[in-house]
């Protein structure tokens, strides 16, 4: 793959941002959170063969889009935000504080934050897309498992693309409540009286 579309940095960016507070370790809660749900109601979509509708398609293809413009947006203010941090600390380097170095790394882990919310939200669209063209009589795949008489008809819909979209949705939903969440904590640090 060209080094120029290989976003692996970014996902692994936004899974290091899950750390704990002292940056060594990956926090447990963080990751039943922000993988095993999404990766929860993914398998339980495939499980009860739940299938989205054209409706719905078209519905999370426009998620996708709004959400991918909005976001590059808020990138926007978060560099603005952090040009104004850096600016301060570089008038006042002895007067930089703990909190103003929390801000710069929370500043930084918002970055990528956003930009895999960003990924996401494209994949979904892609993905909205794949299962808007796949036909509506259900394809099957027949699985035999071996050294049993147990064979399997799973349709790629349910099966592979629903699930996916439903993983992709869910993780998009949690980043962007995290989201809200880091930007608000910033915002009302900025002000203090109000």
């Amino acid at each position: 793959m060209s080094g120029k579309i290989n976003v692996f940095c970014i996902v692994s960016a936004h899974f290091n941002s899950l750390k704990n507070l002292n940056g060594k370790s990956l926090s447990s809660l963080d990751l039943v959170t922000f993988v095993f749900l999404p990766l929860f109601l993914a398998l339980c979509g495939a499980f009860f063969s739940f299938n989205l509708n054209k409706d719905l398609d078209s519905l999370l293809v426009n998620f996708g889009s709004i959400f991918t413009a909005l976001l590059l947006s808020v990138i926007v203010l978060i560099y603005d935000q952090e040009n104004r941090l850096l600016e301060k600390i570089n008038k006042n380097p002895e007067e930089v504080g703990k909190v103003t170095c929390i801000k710069l790394k929370l500043l930084k882990e918002l970055y990528h934050n956003i930009s895999f919310s960003v990924l996401c939200s494209l994949m979904l669209v892609v993905m909205a897309f794949i299962h808007t063209i796949m036909p509506i009589e259900p394809s099957f795949l027949r699985v035999i498992i071996p050294f049993t008489s147990i064979e399997l008809k799973l349709s790629w819909s349910t099966t592979l693309v629903t699930p996916m979209i439903v993983l992709i949705t869910s993780n998009i939903v949690l980043t962007i409540i995290m989201v809200v969440k880091r930007l608000y904590l910033i915002l009302i640090t900025n002000n203090p009286g109000s």
